[in-house]
This record gives structure tokens, sequence and C-alpha cells, in this order.
């Protein structure tokens, strides 16, 4: 399952079929989450990346390649996961935003 907004990308991918039981095993499967969100310039990027990192320690890993802040997520329940990218779009919302009032835009 992929989801891509505009400027941003969000792919979910389950190591796991779907079993008659597939309840159960939506607690104990492997999700893993890929988020991409495409900046205005790779200092951007980088800021974003540095603001959000503190957070998400041990939560969510990050990079920047080119303009693109990559963040990757992996957890063993889908409402951790879901629970994860919400924490983590919410910080990234706000980061943008005091970004834009330090820039005057």
């Amino acid at each position: 399952m992929w989801w891509r907004g505009q400027g941003s990308s969000l792919w979910i991918t389950a190591r796991s079929g779907w079993p008659r039981n597939w309840r159960r095993c939506m607690r104990n499967m492997e999700i893993k989450c890929r988020i991409e969100v495409e900046c205005g310039s790779r200092r951007e990027a980088e800021i974003l990346n540095r603001a959000l990192r503190v957070d998400n320690e041990g939560y969510i890993s990050s990079s920047v390649a080119g303009k693109v802040l990559v963040a990757e997520v992996e957890e063993n329940n889908a409402m951790s996961l879901l629970h994860t990218i919400n924490d983590f779009l919410s910080c990234l919302q706000l980061a943008v935003e005091g970004m834009k009032r330090l820039k005057g835009i």
C-alpha cells in the first residue's frame, strides 16, 4: 500500500500474508513505513531533520537525500506504527510552520 500527497510520499509494506486469523497477526507482524518529504532545498531538509531527530530517536530513523527528508519506521504492531507516524507528522508540521515563520513566509 502506498500514499502520495503533494510533495511527499508514504509507503507502507507489511511482511505477512493474510491468514484466516489476520486480526491476531496484525498484532505480531513486521510493518515498515517510509515517509519522503520534498523540501525547498537541501538546507531546509537538513534543518527539519535536525529538529525532528531529537523527538524521534529510537522510534524513527531519518536522513536527507538531496532535498528530500526520508523517515523510516519499523514496528511489530499496526497501532504502534500508526501512533508513531501520527506523532512524526505532527512534529513535522510544527517544524515546518516554525521554519516558515523564521523565514517570514
